[in-house]
């Protein structure tokens, strides 16, 4: 999050606005426990729990690290479409390292808070792959809760949502995946 608040990253669990990500933590738990049903006992579940719970947790830390990029702090003031650029490029690479390593991670993207909240960087993760999203496809989430909430936030804090569905654009996603998104 930006002391300044010309802009957000946000990291989108399970797979972030102001600097966000989202991840979708129901079916990381899906995922993890269905798997294992047959198997599991209740060391290998608690074990499990505790990794669903490290990957949910560090997607605050990725969120802060993330808005702290020079590229991210910069890009809103960025004074030519060239410059820009170059930080769009250098934030599209930051964020799909950090997707690659973290599956559970839908979108992380970085919201300028000018022109209706705006994304100005986004890249999606699903069973397709890591993507970057074209600057045609960016979306204003200016109205959205957590653009809000994350914004009134000082520097160095991350706003944490509630377990809700996924809008894109102005619809909600099917098969309705719960996101959780830290910002």
């Amino acid at each position: 999050k930006r002391s300044h608040h010309s802009s957000a990253v946000t990291v989108v669990l399970p797979r972030a606005t102001t600097a966000g990500v989202a991840v979708n933590p129901v079916a990381e738990t899906t995922r993890l426990l269905t798997g294992q049903a047959s198997a599991t006992t209740a060391r290998h579940t608690e074990r499990e729990g505790a990794v669903l719970l490290d990957q949910v947790e560090g997607a605050e830390s990725d969120a802060l690290l993330l808005a702290s990029l020079d590229a991210a702090r910069h890009m809103p003031a960025a004074a030519s479409p060239l410059a820009r650029g170059e930080r769009r490029v250098e934030l599209m690479r930051a964020f799909r390292t950090v997707m690659a390593e973290k599956p559970f991670y839908a979108q992380v993207r970085l919201i300028g808070l000018a022109d209706g909240g705006r994304e100005l960087v986004r890249v999606d993760q699903d069973s397709r792959g890591i993507r970057p999203v074209p600057l045609d496809a960016l979306q204003r989430k200016g109205d959205r809760y957590y653009v809000r909430e994350a914004a009134s936030l000082g520097e160095g804090q991350v706003f944490v949502s509630k377990l809700d569905l996924n809008h894109e654009p102005g619809a909600i996603v099917e098969p309705h995946p719960h996101m959780q998104r830290r910002a």
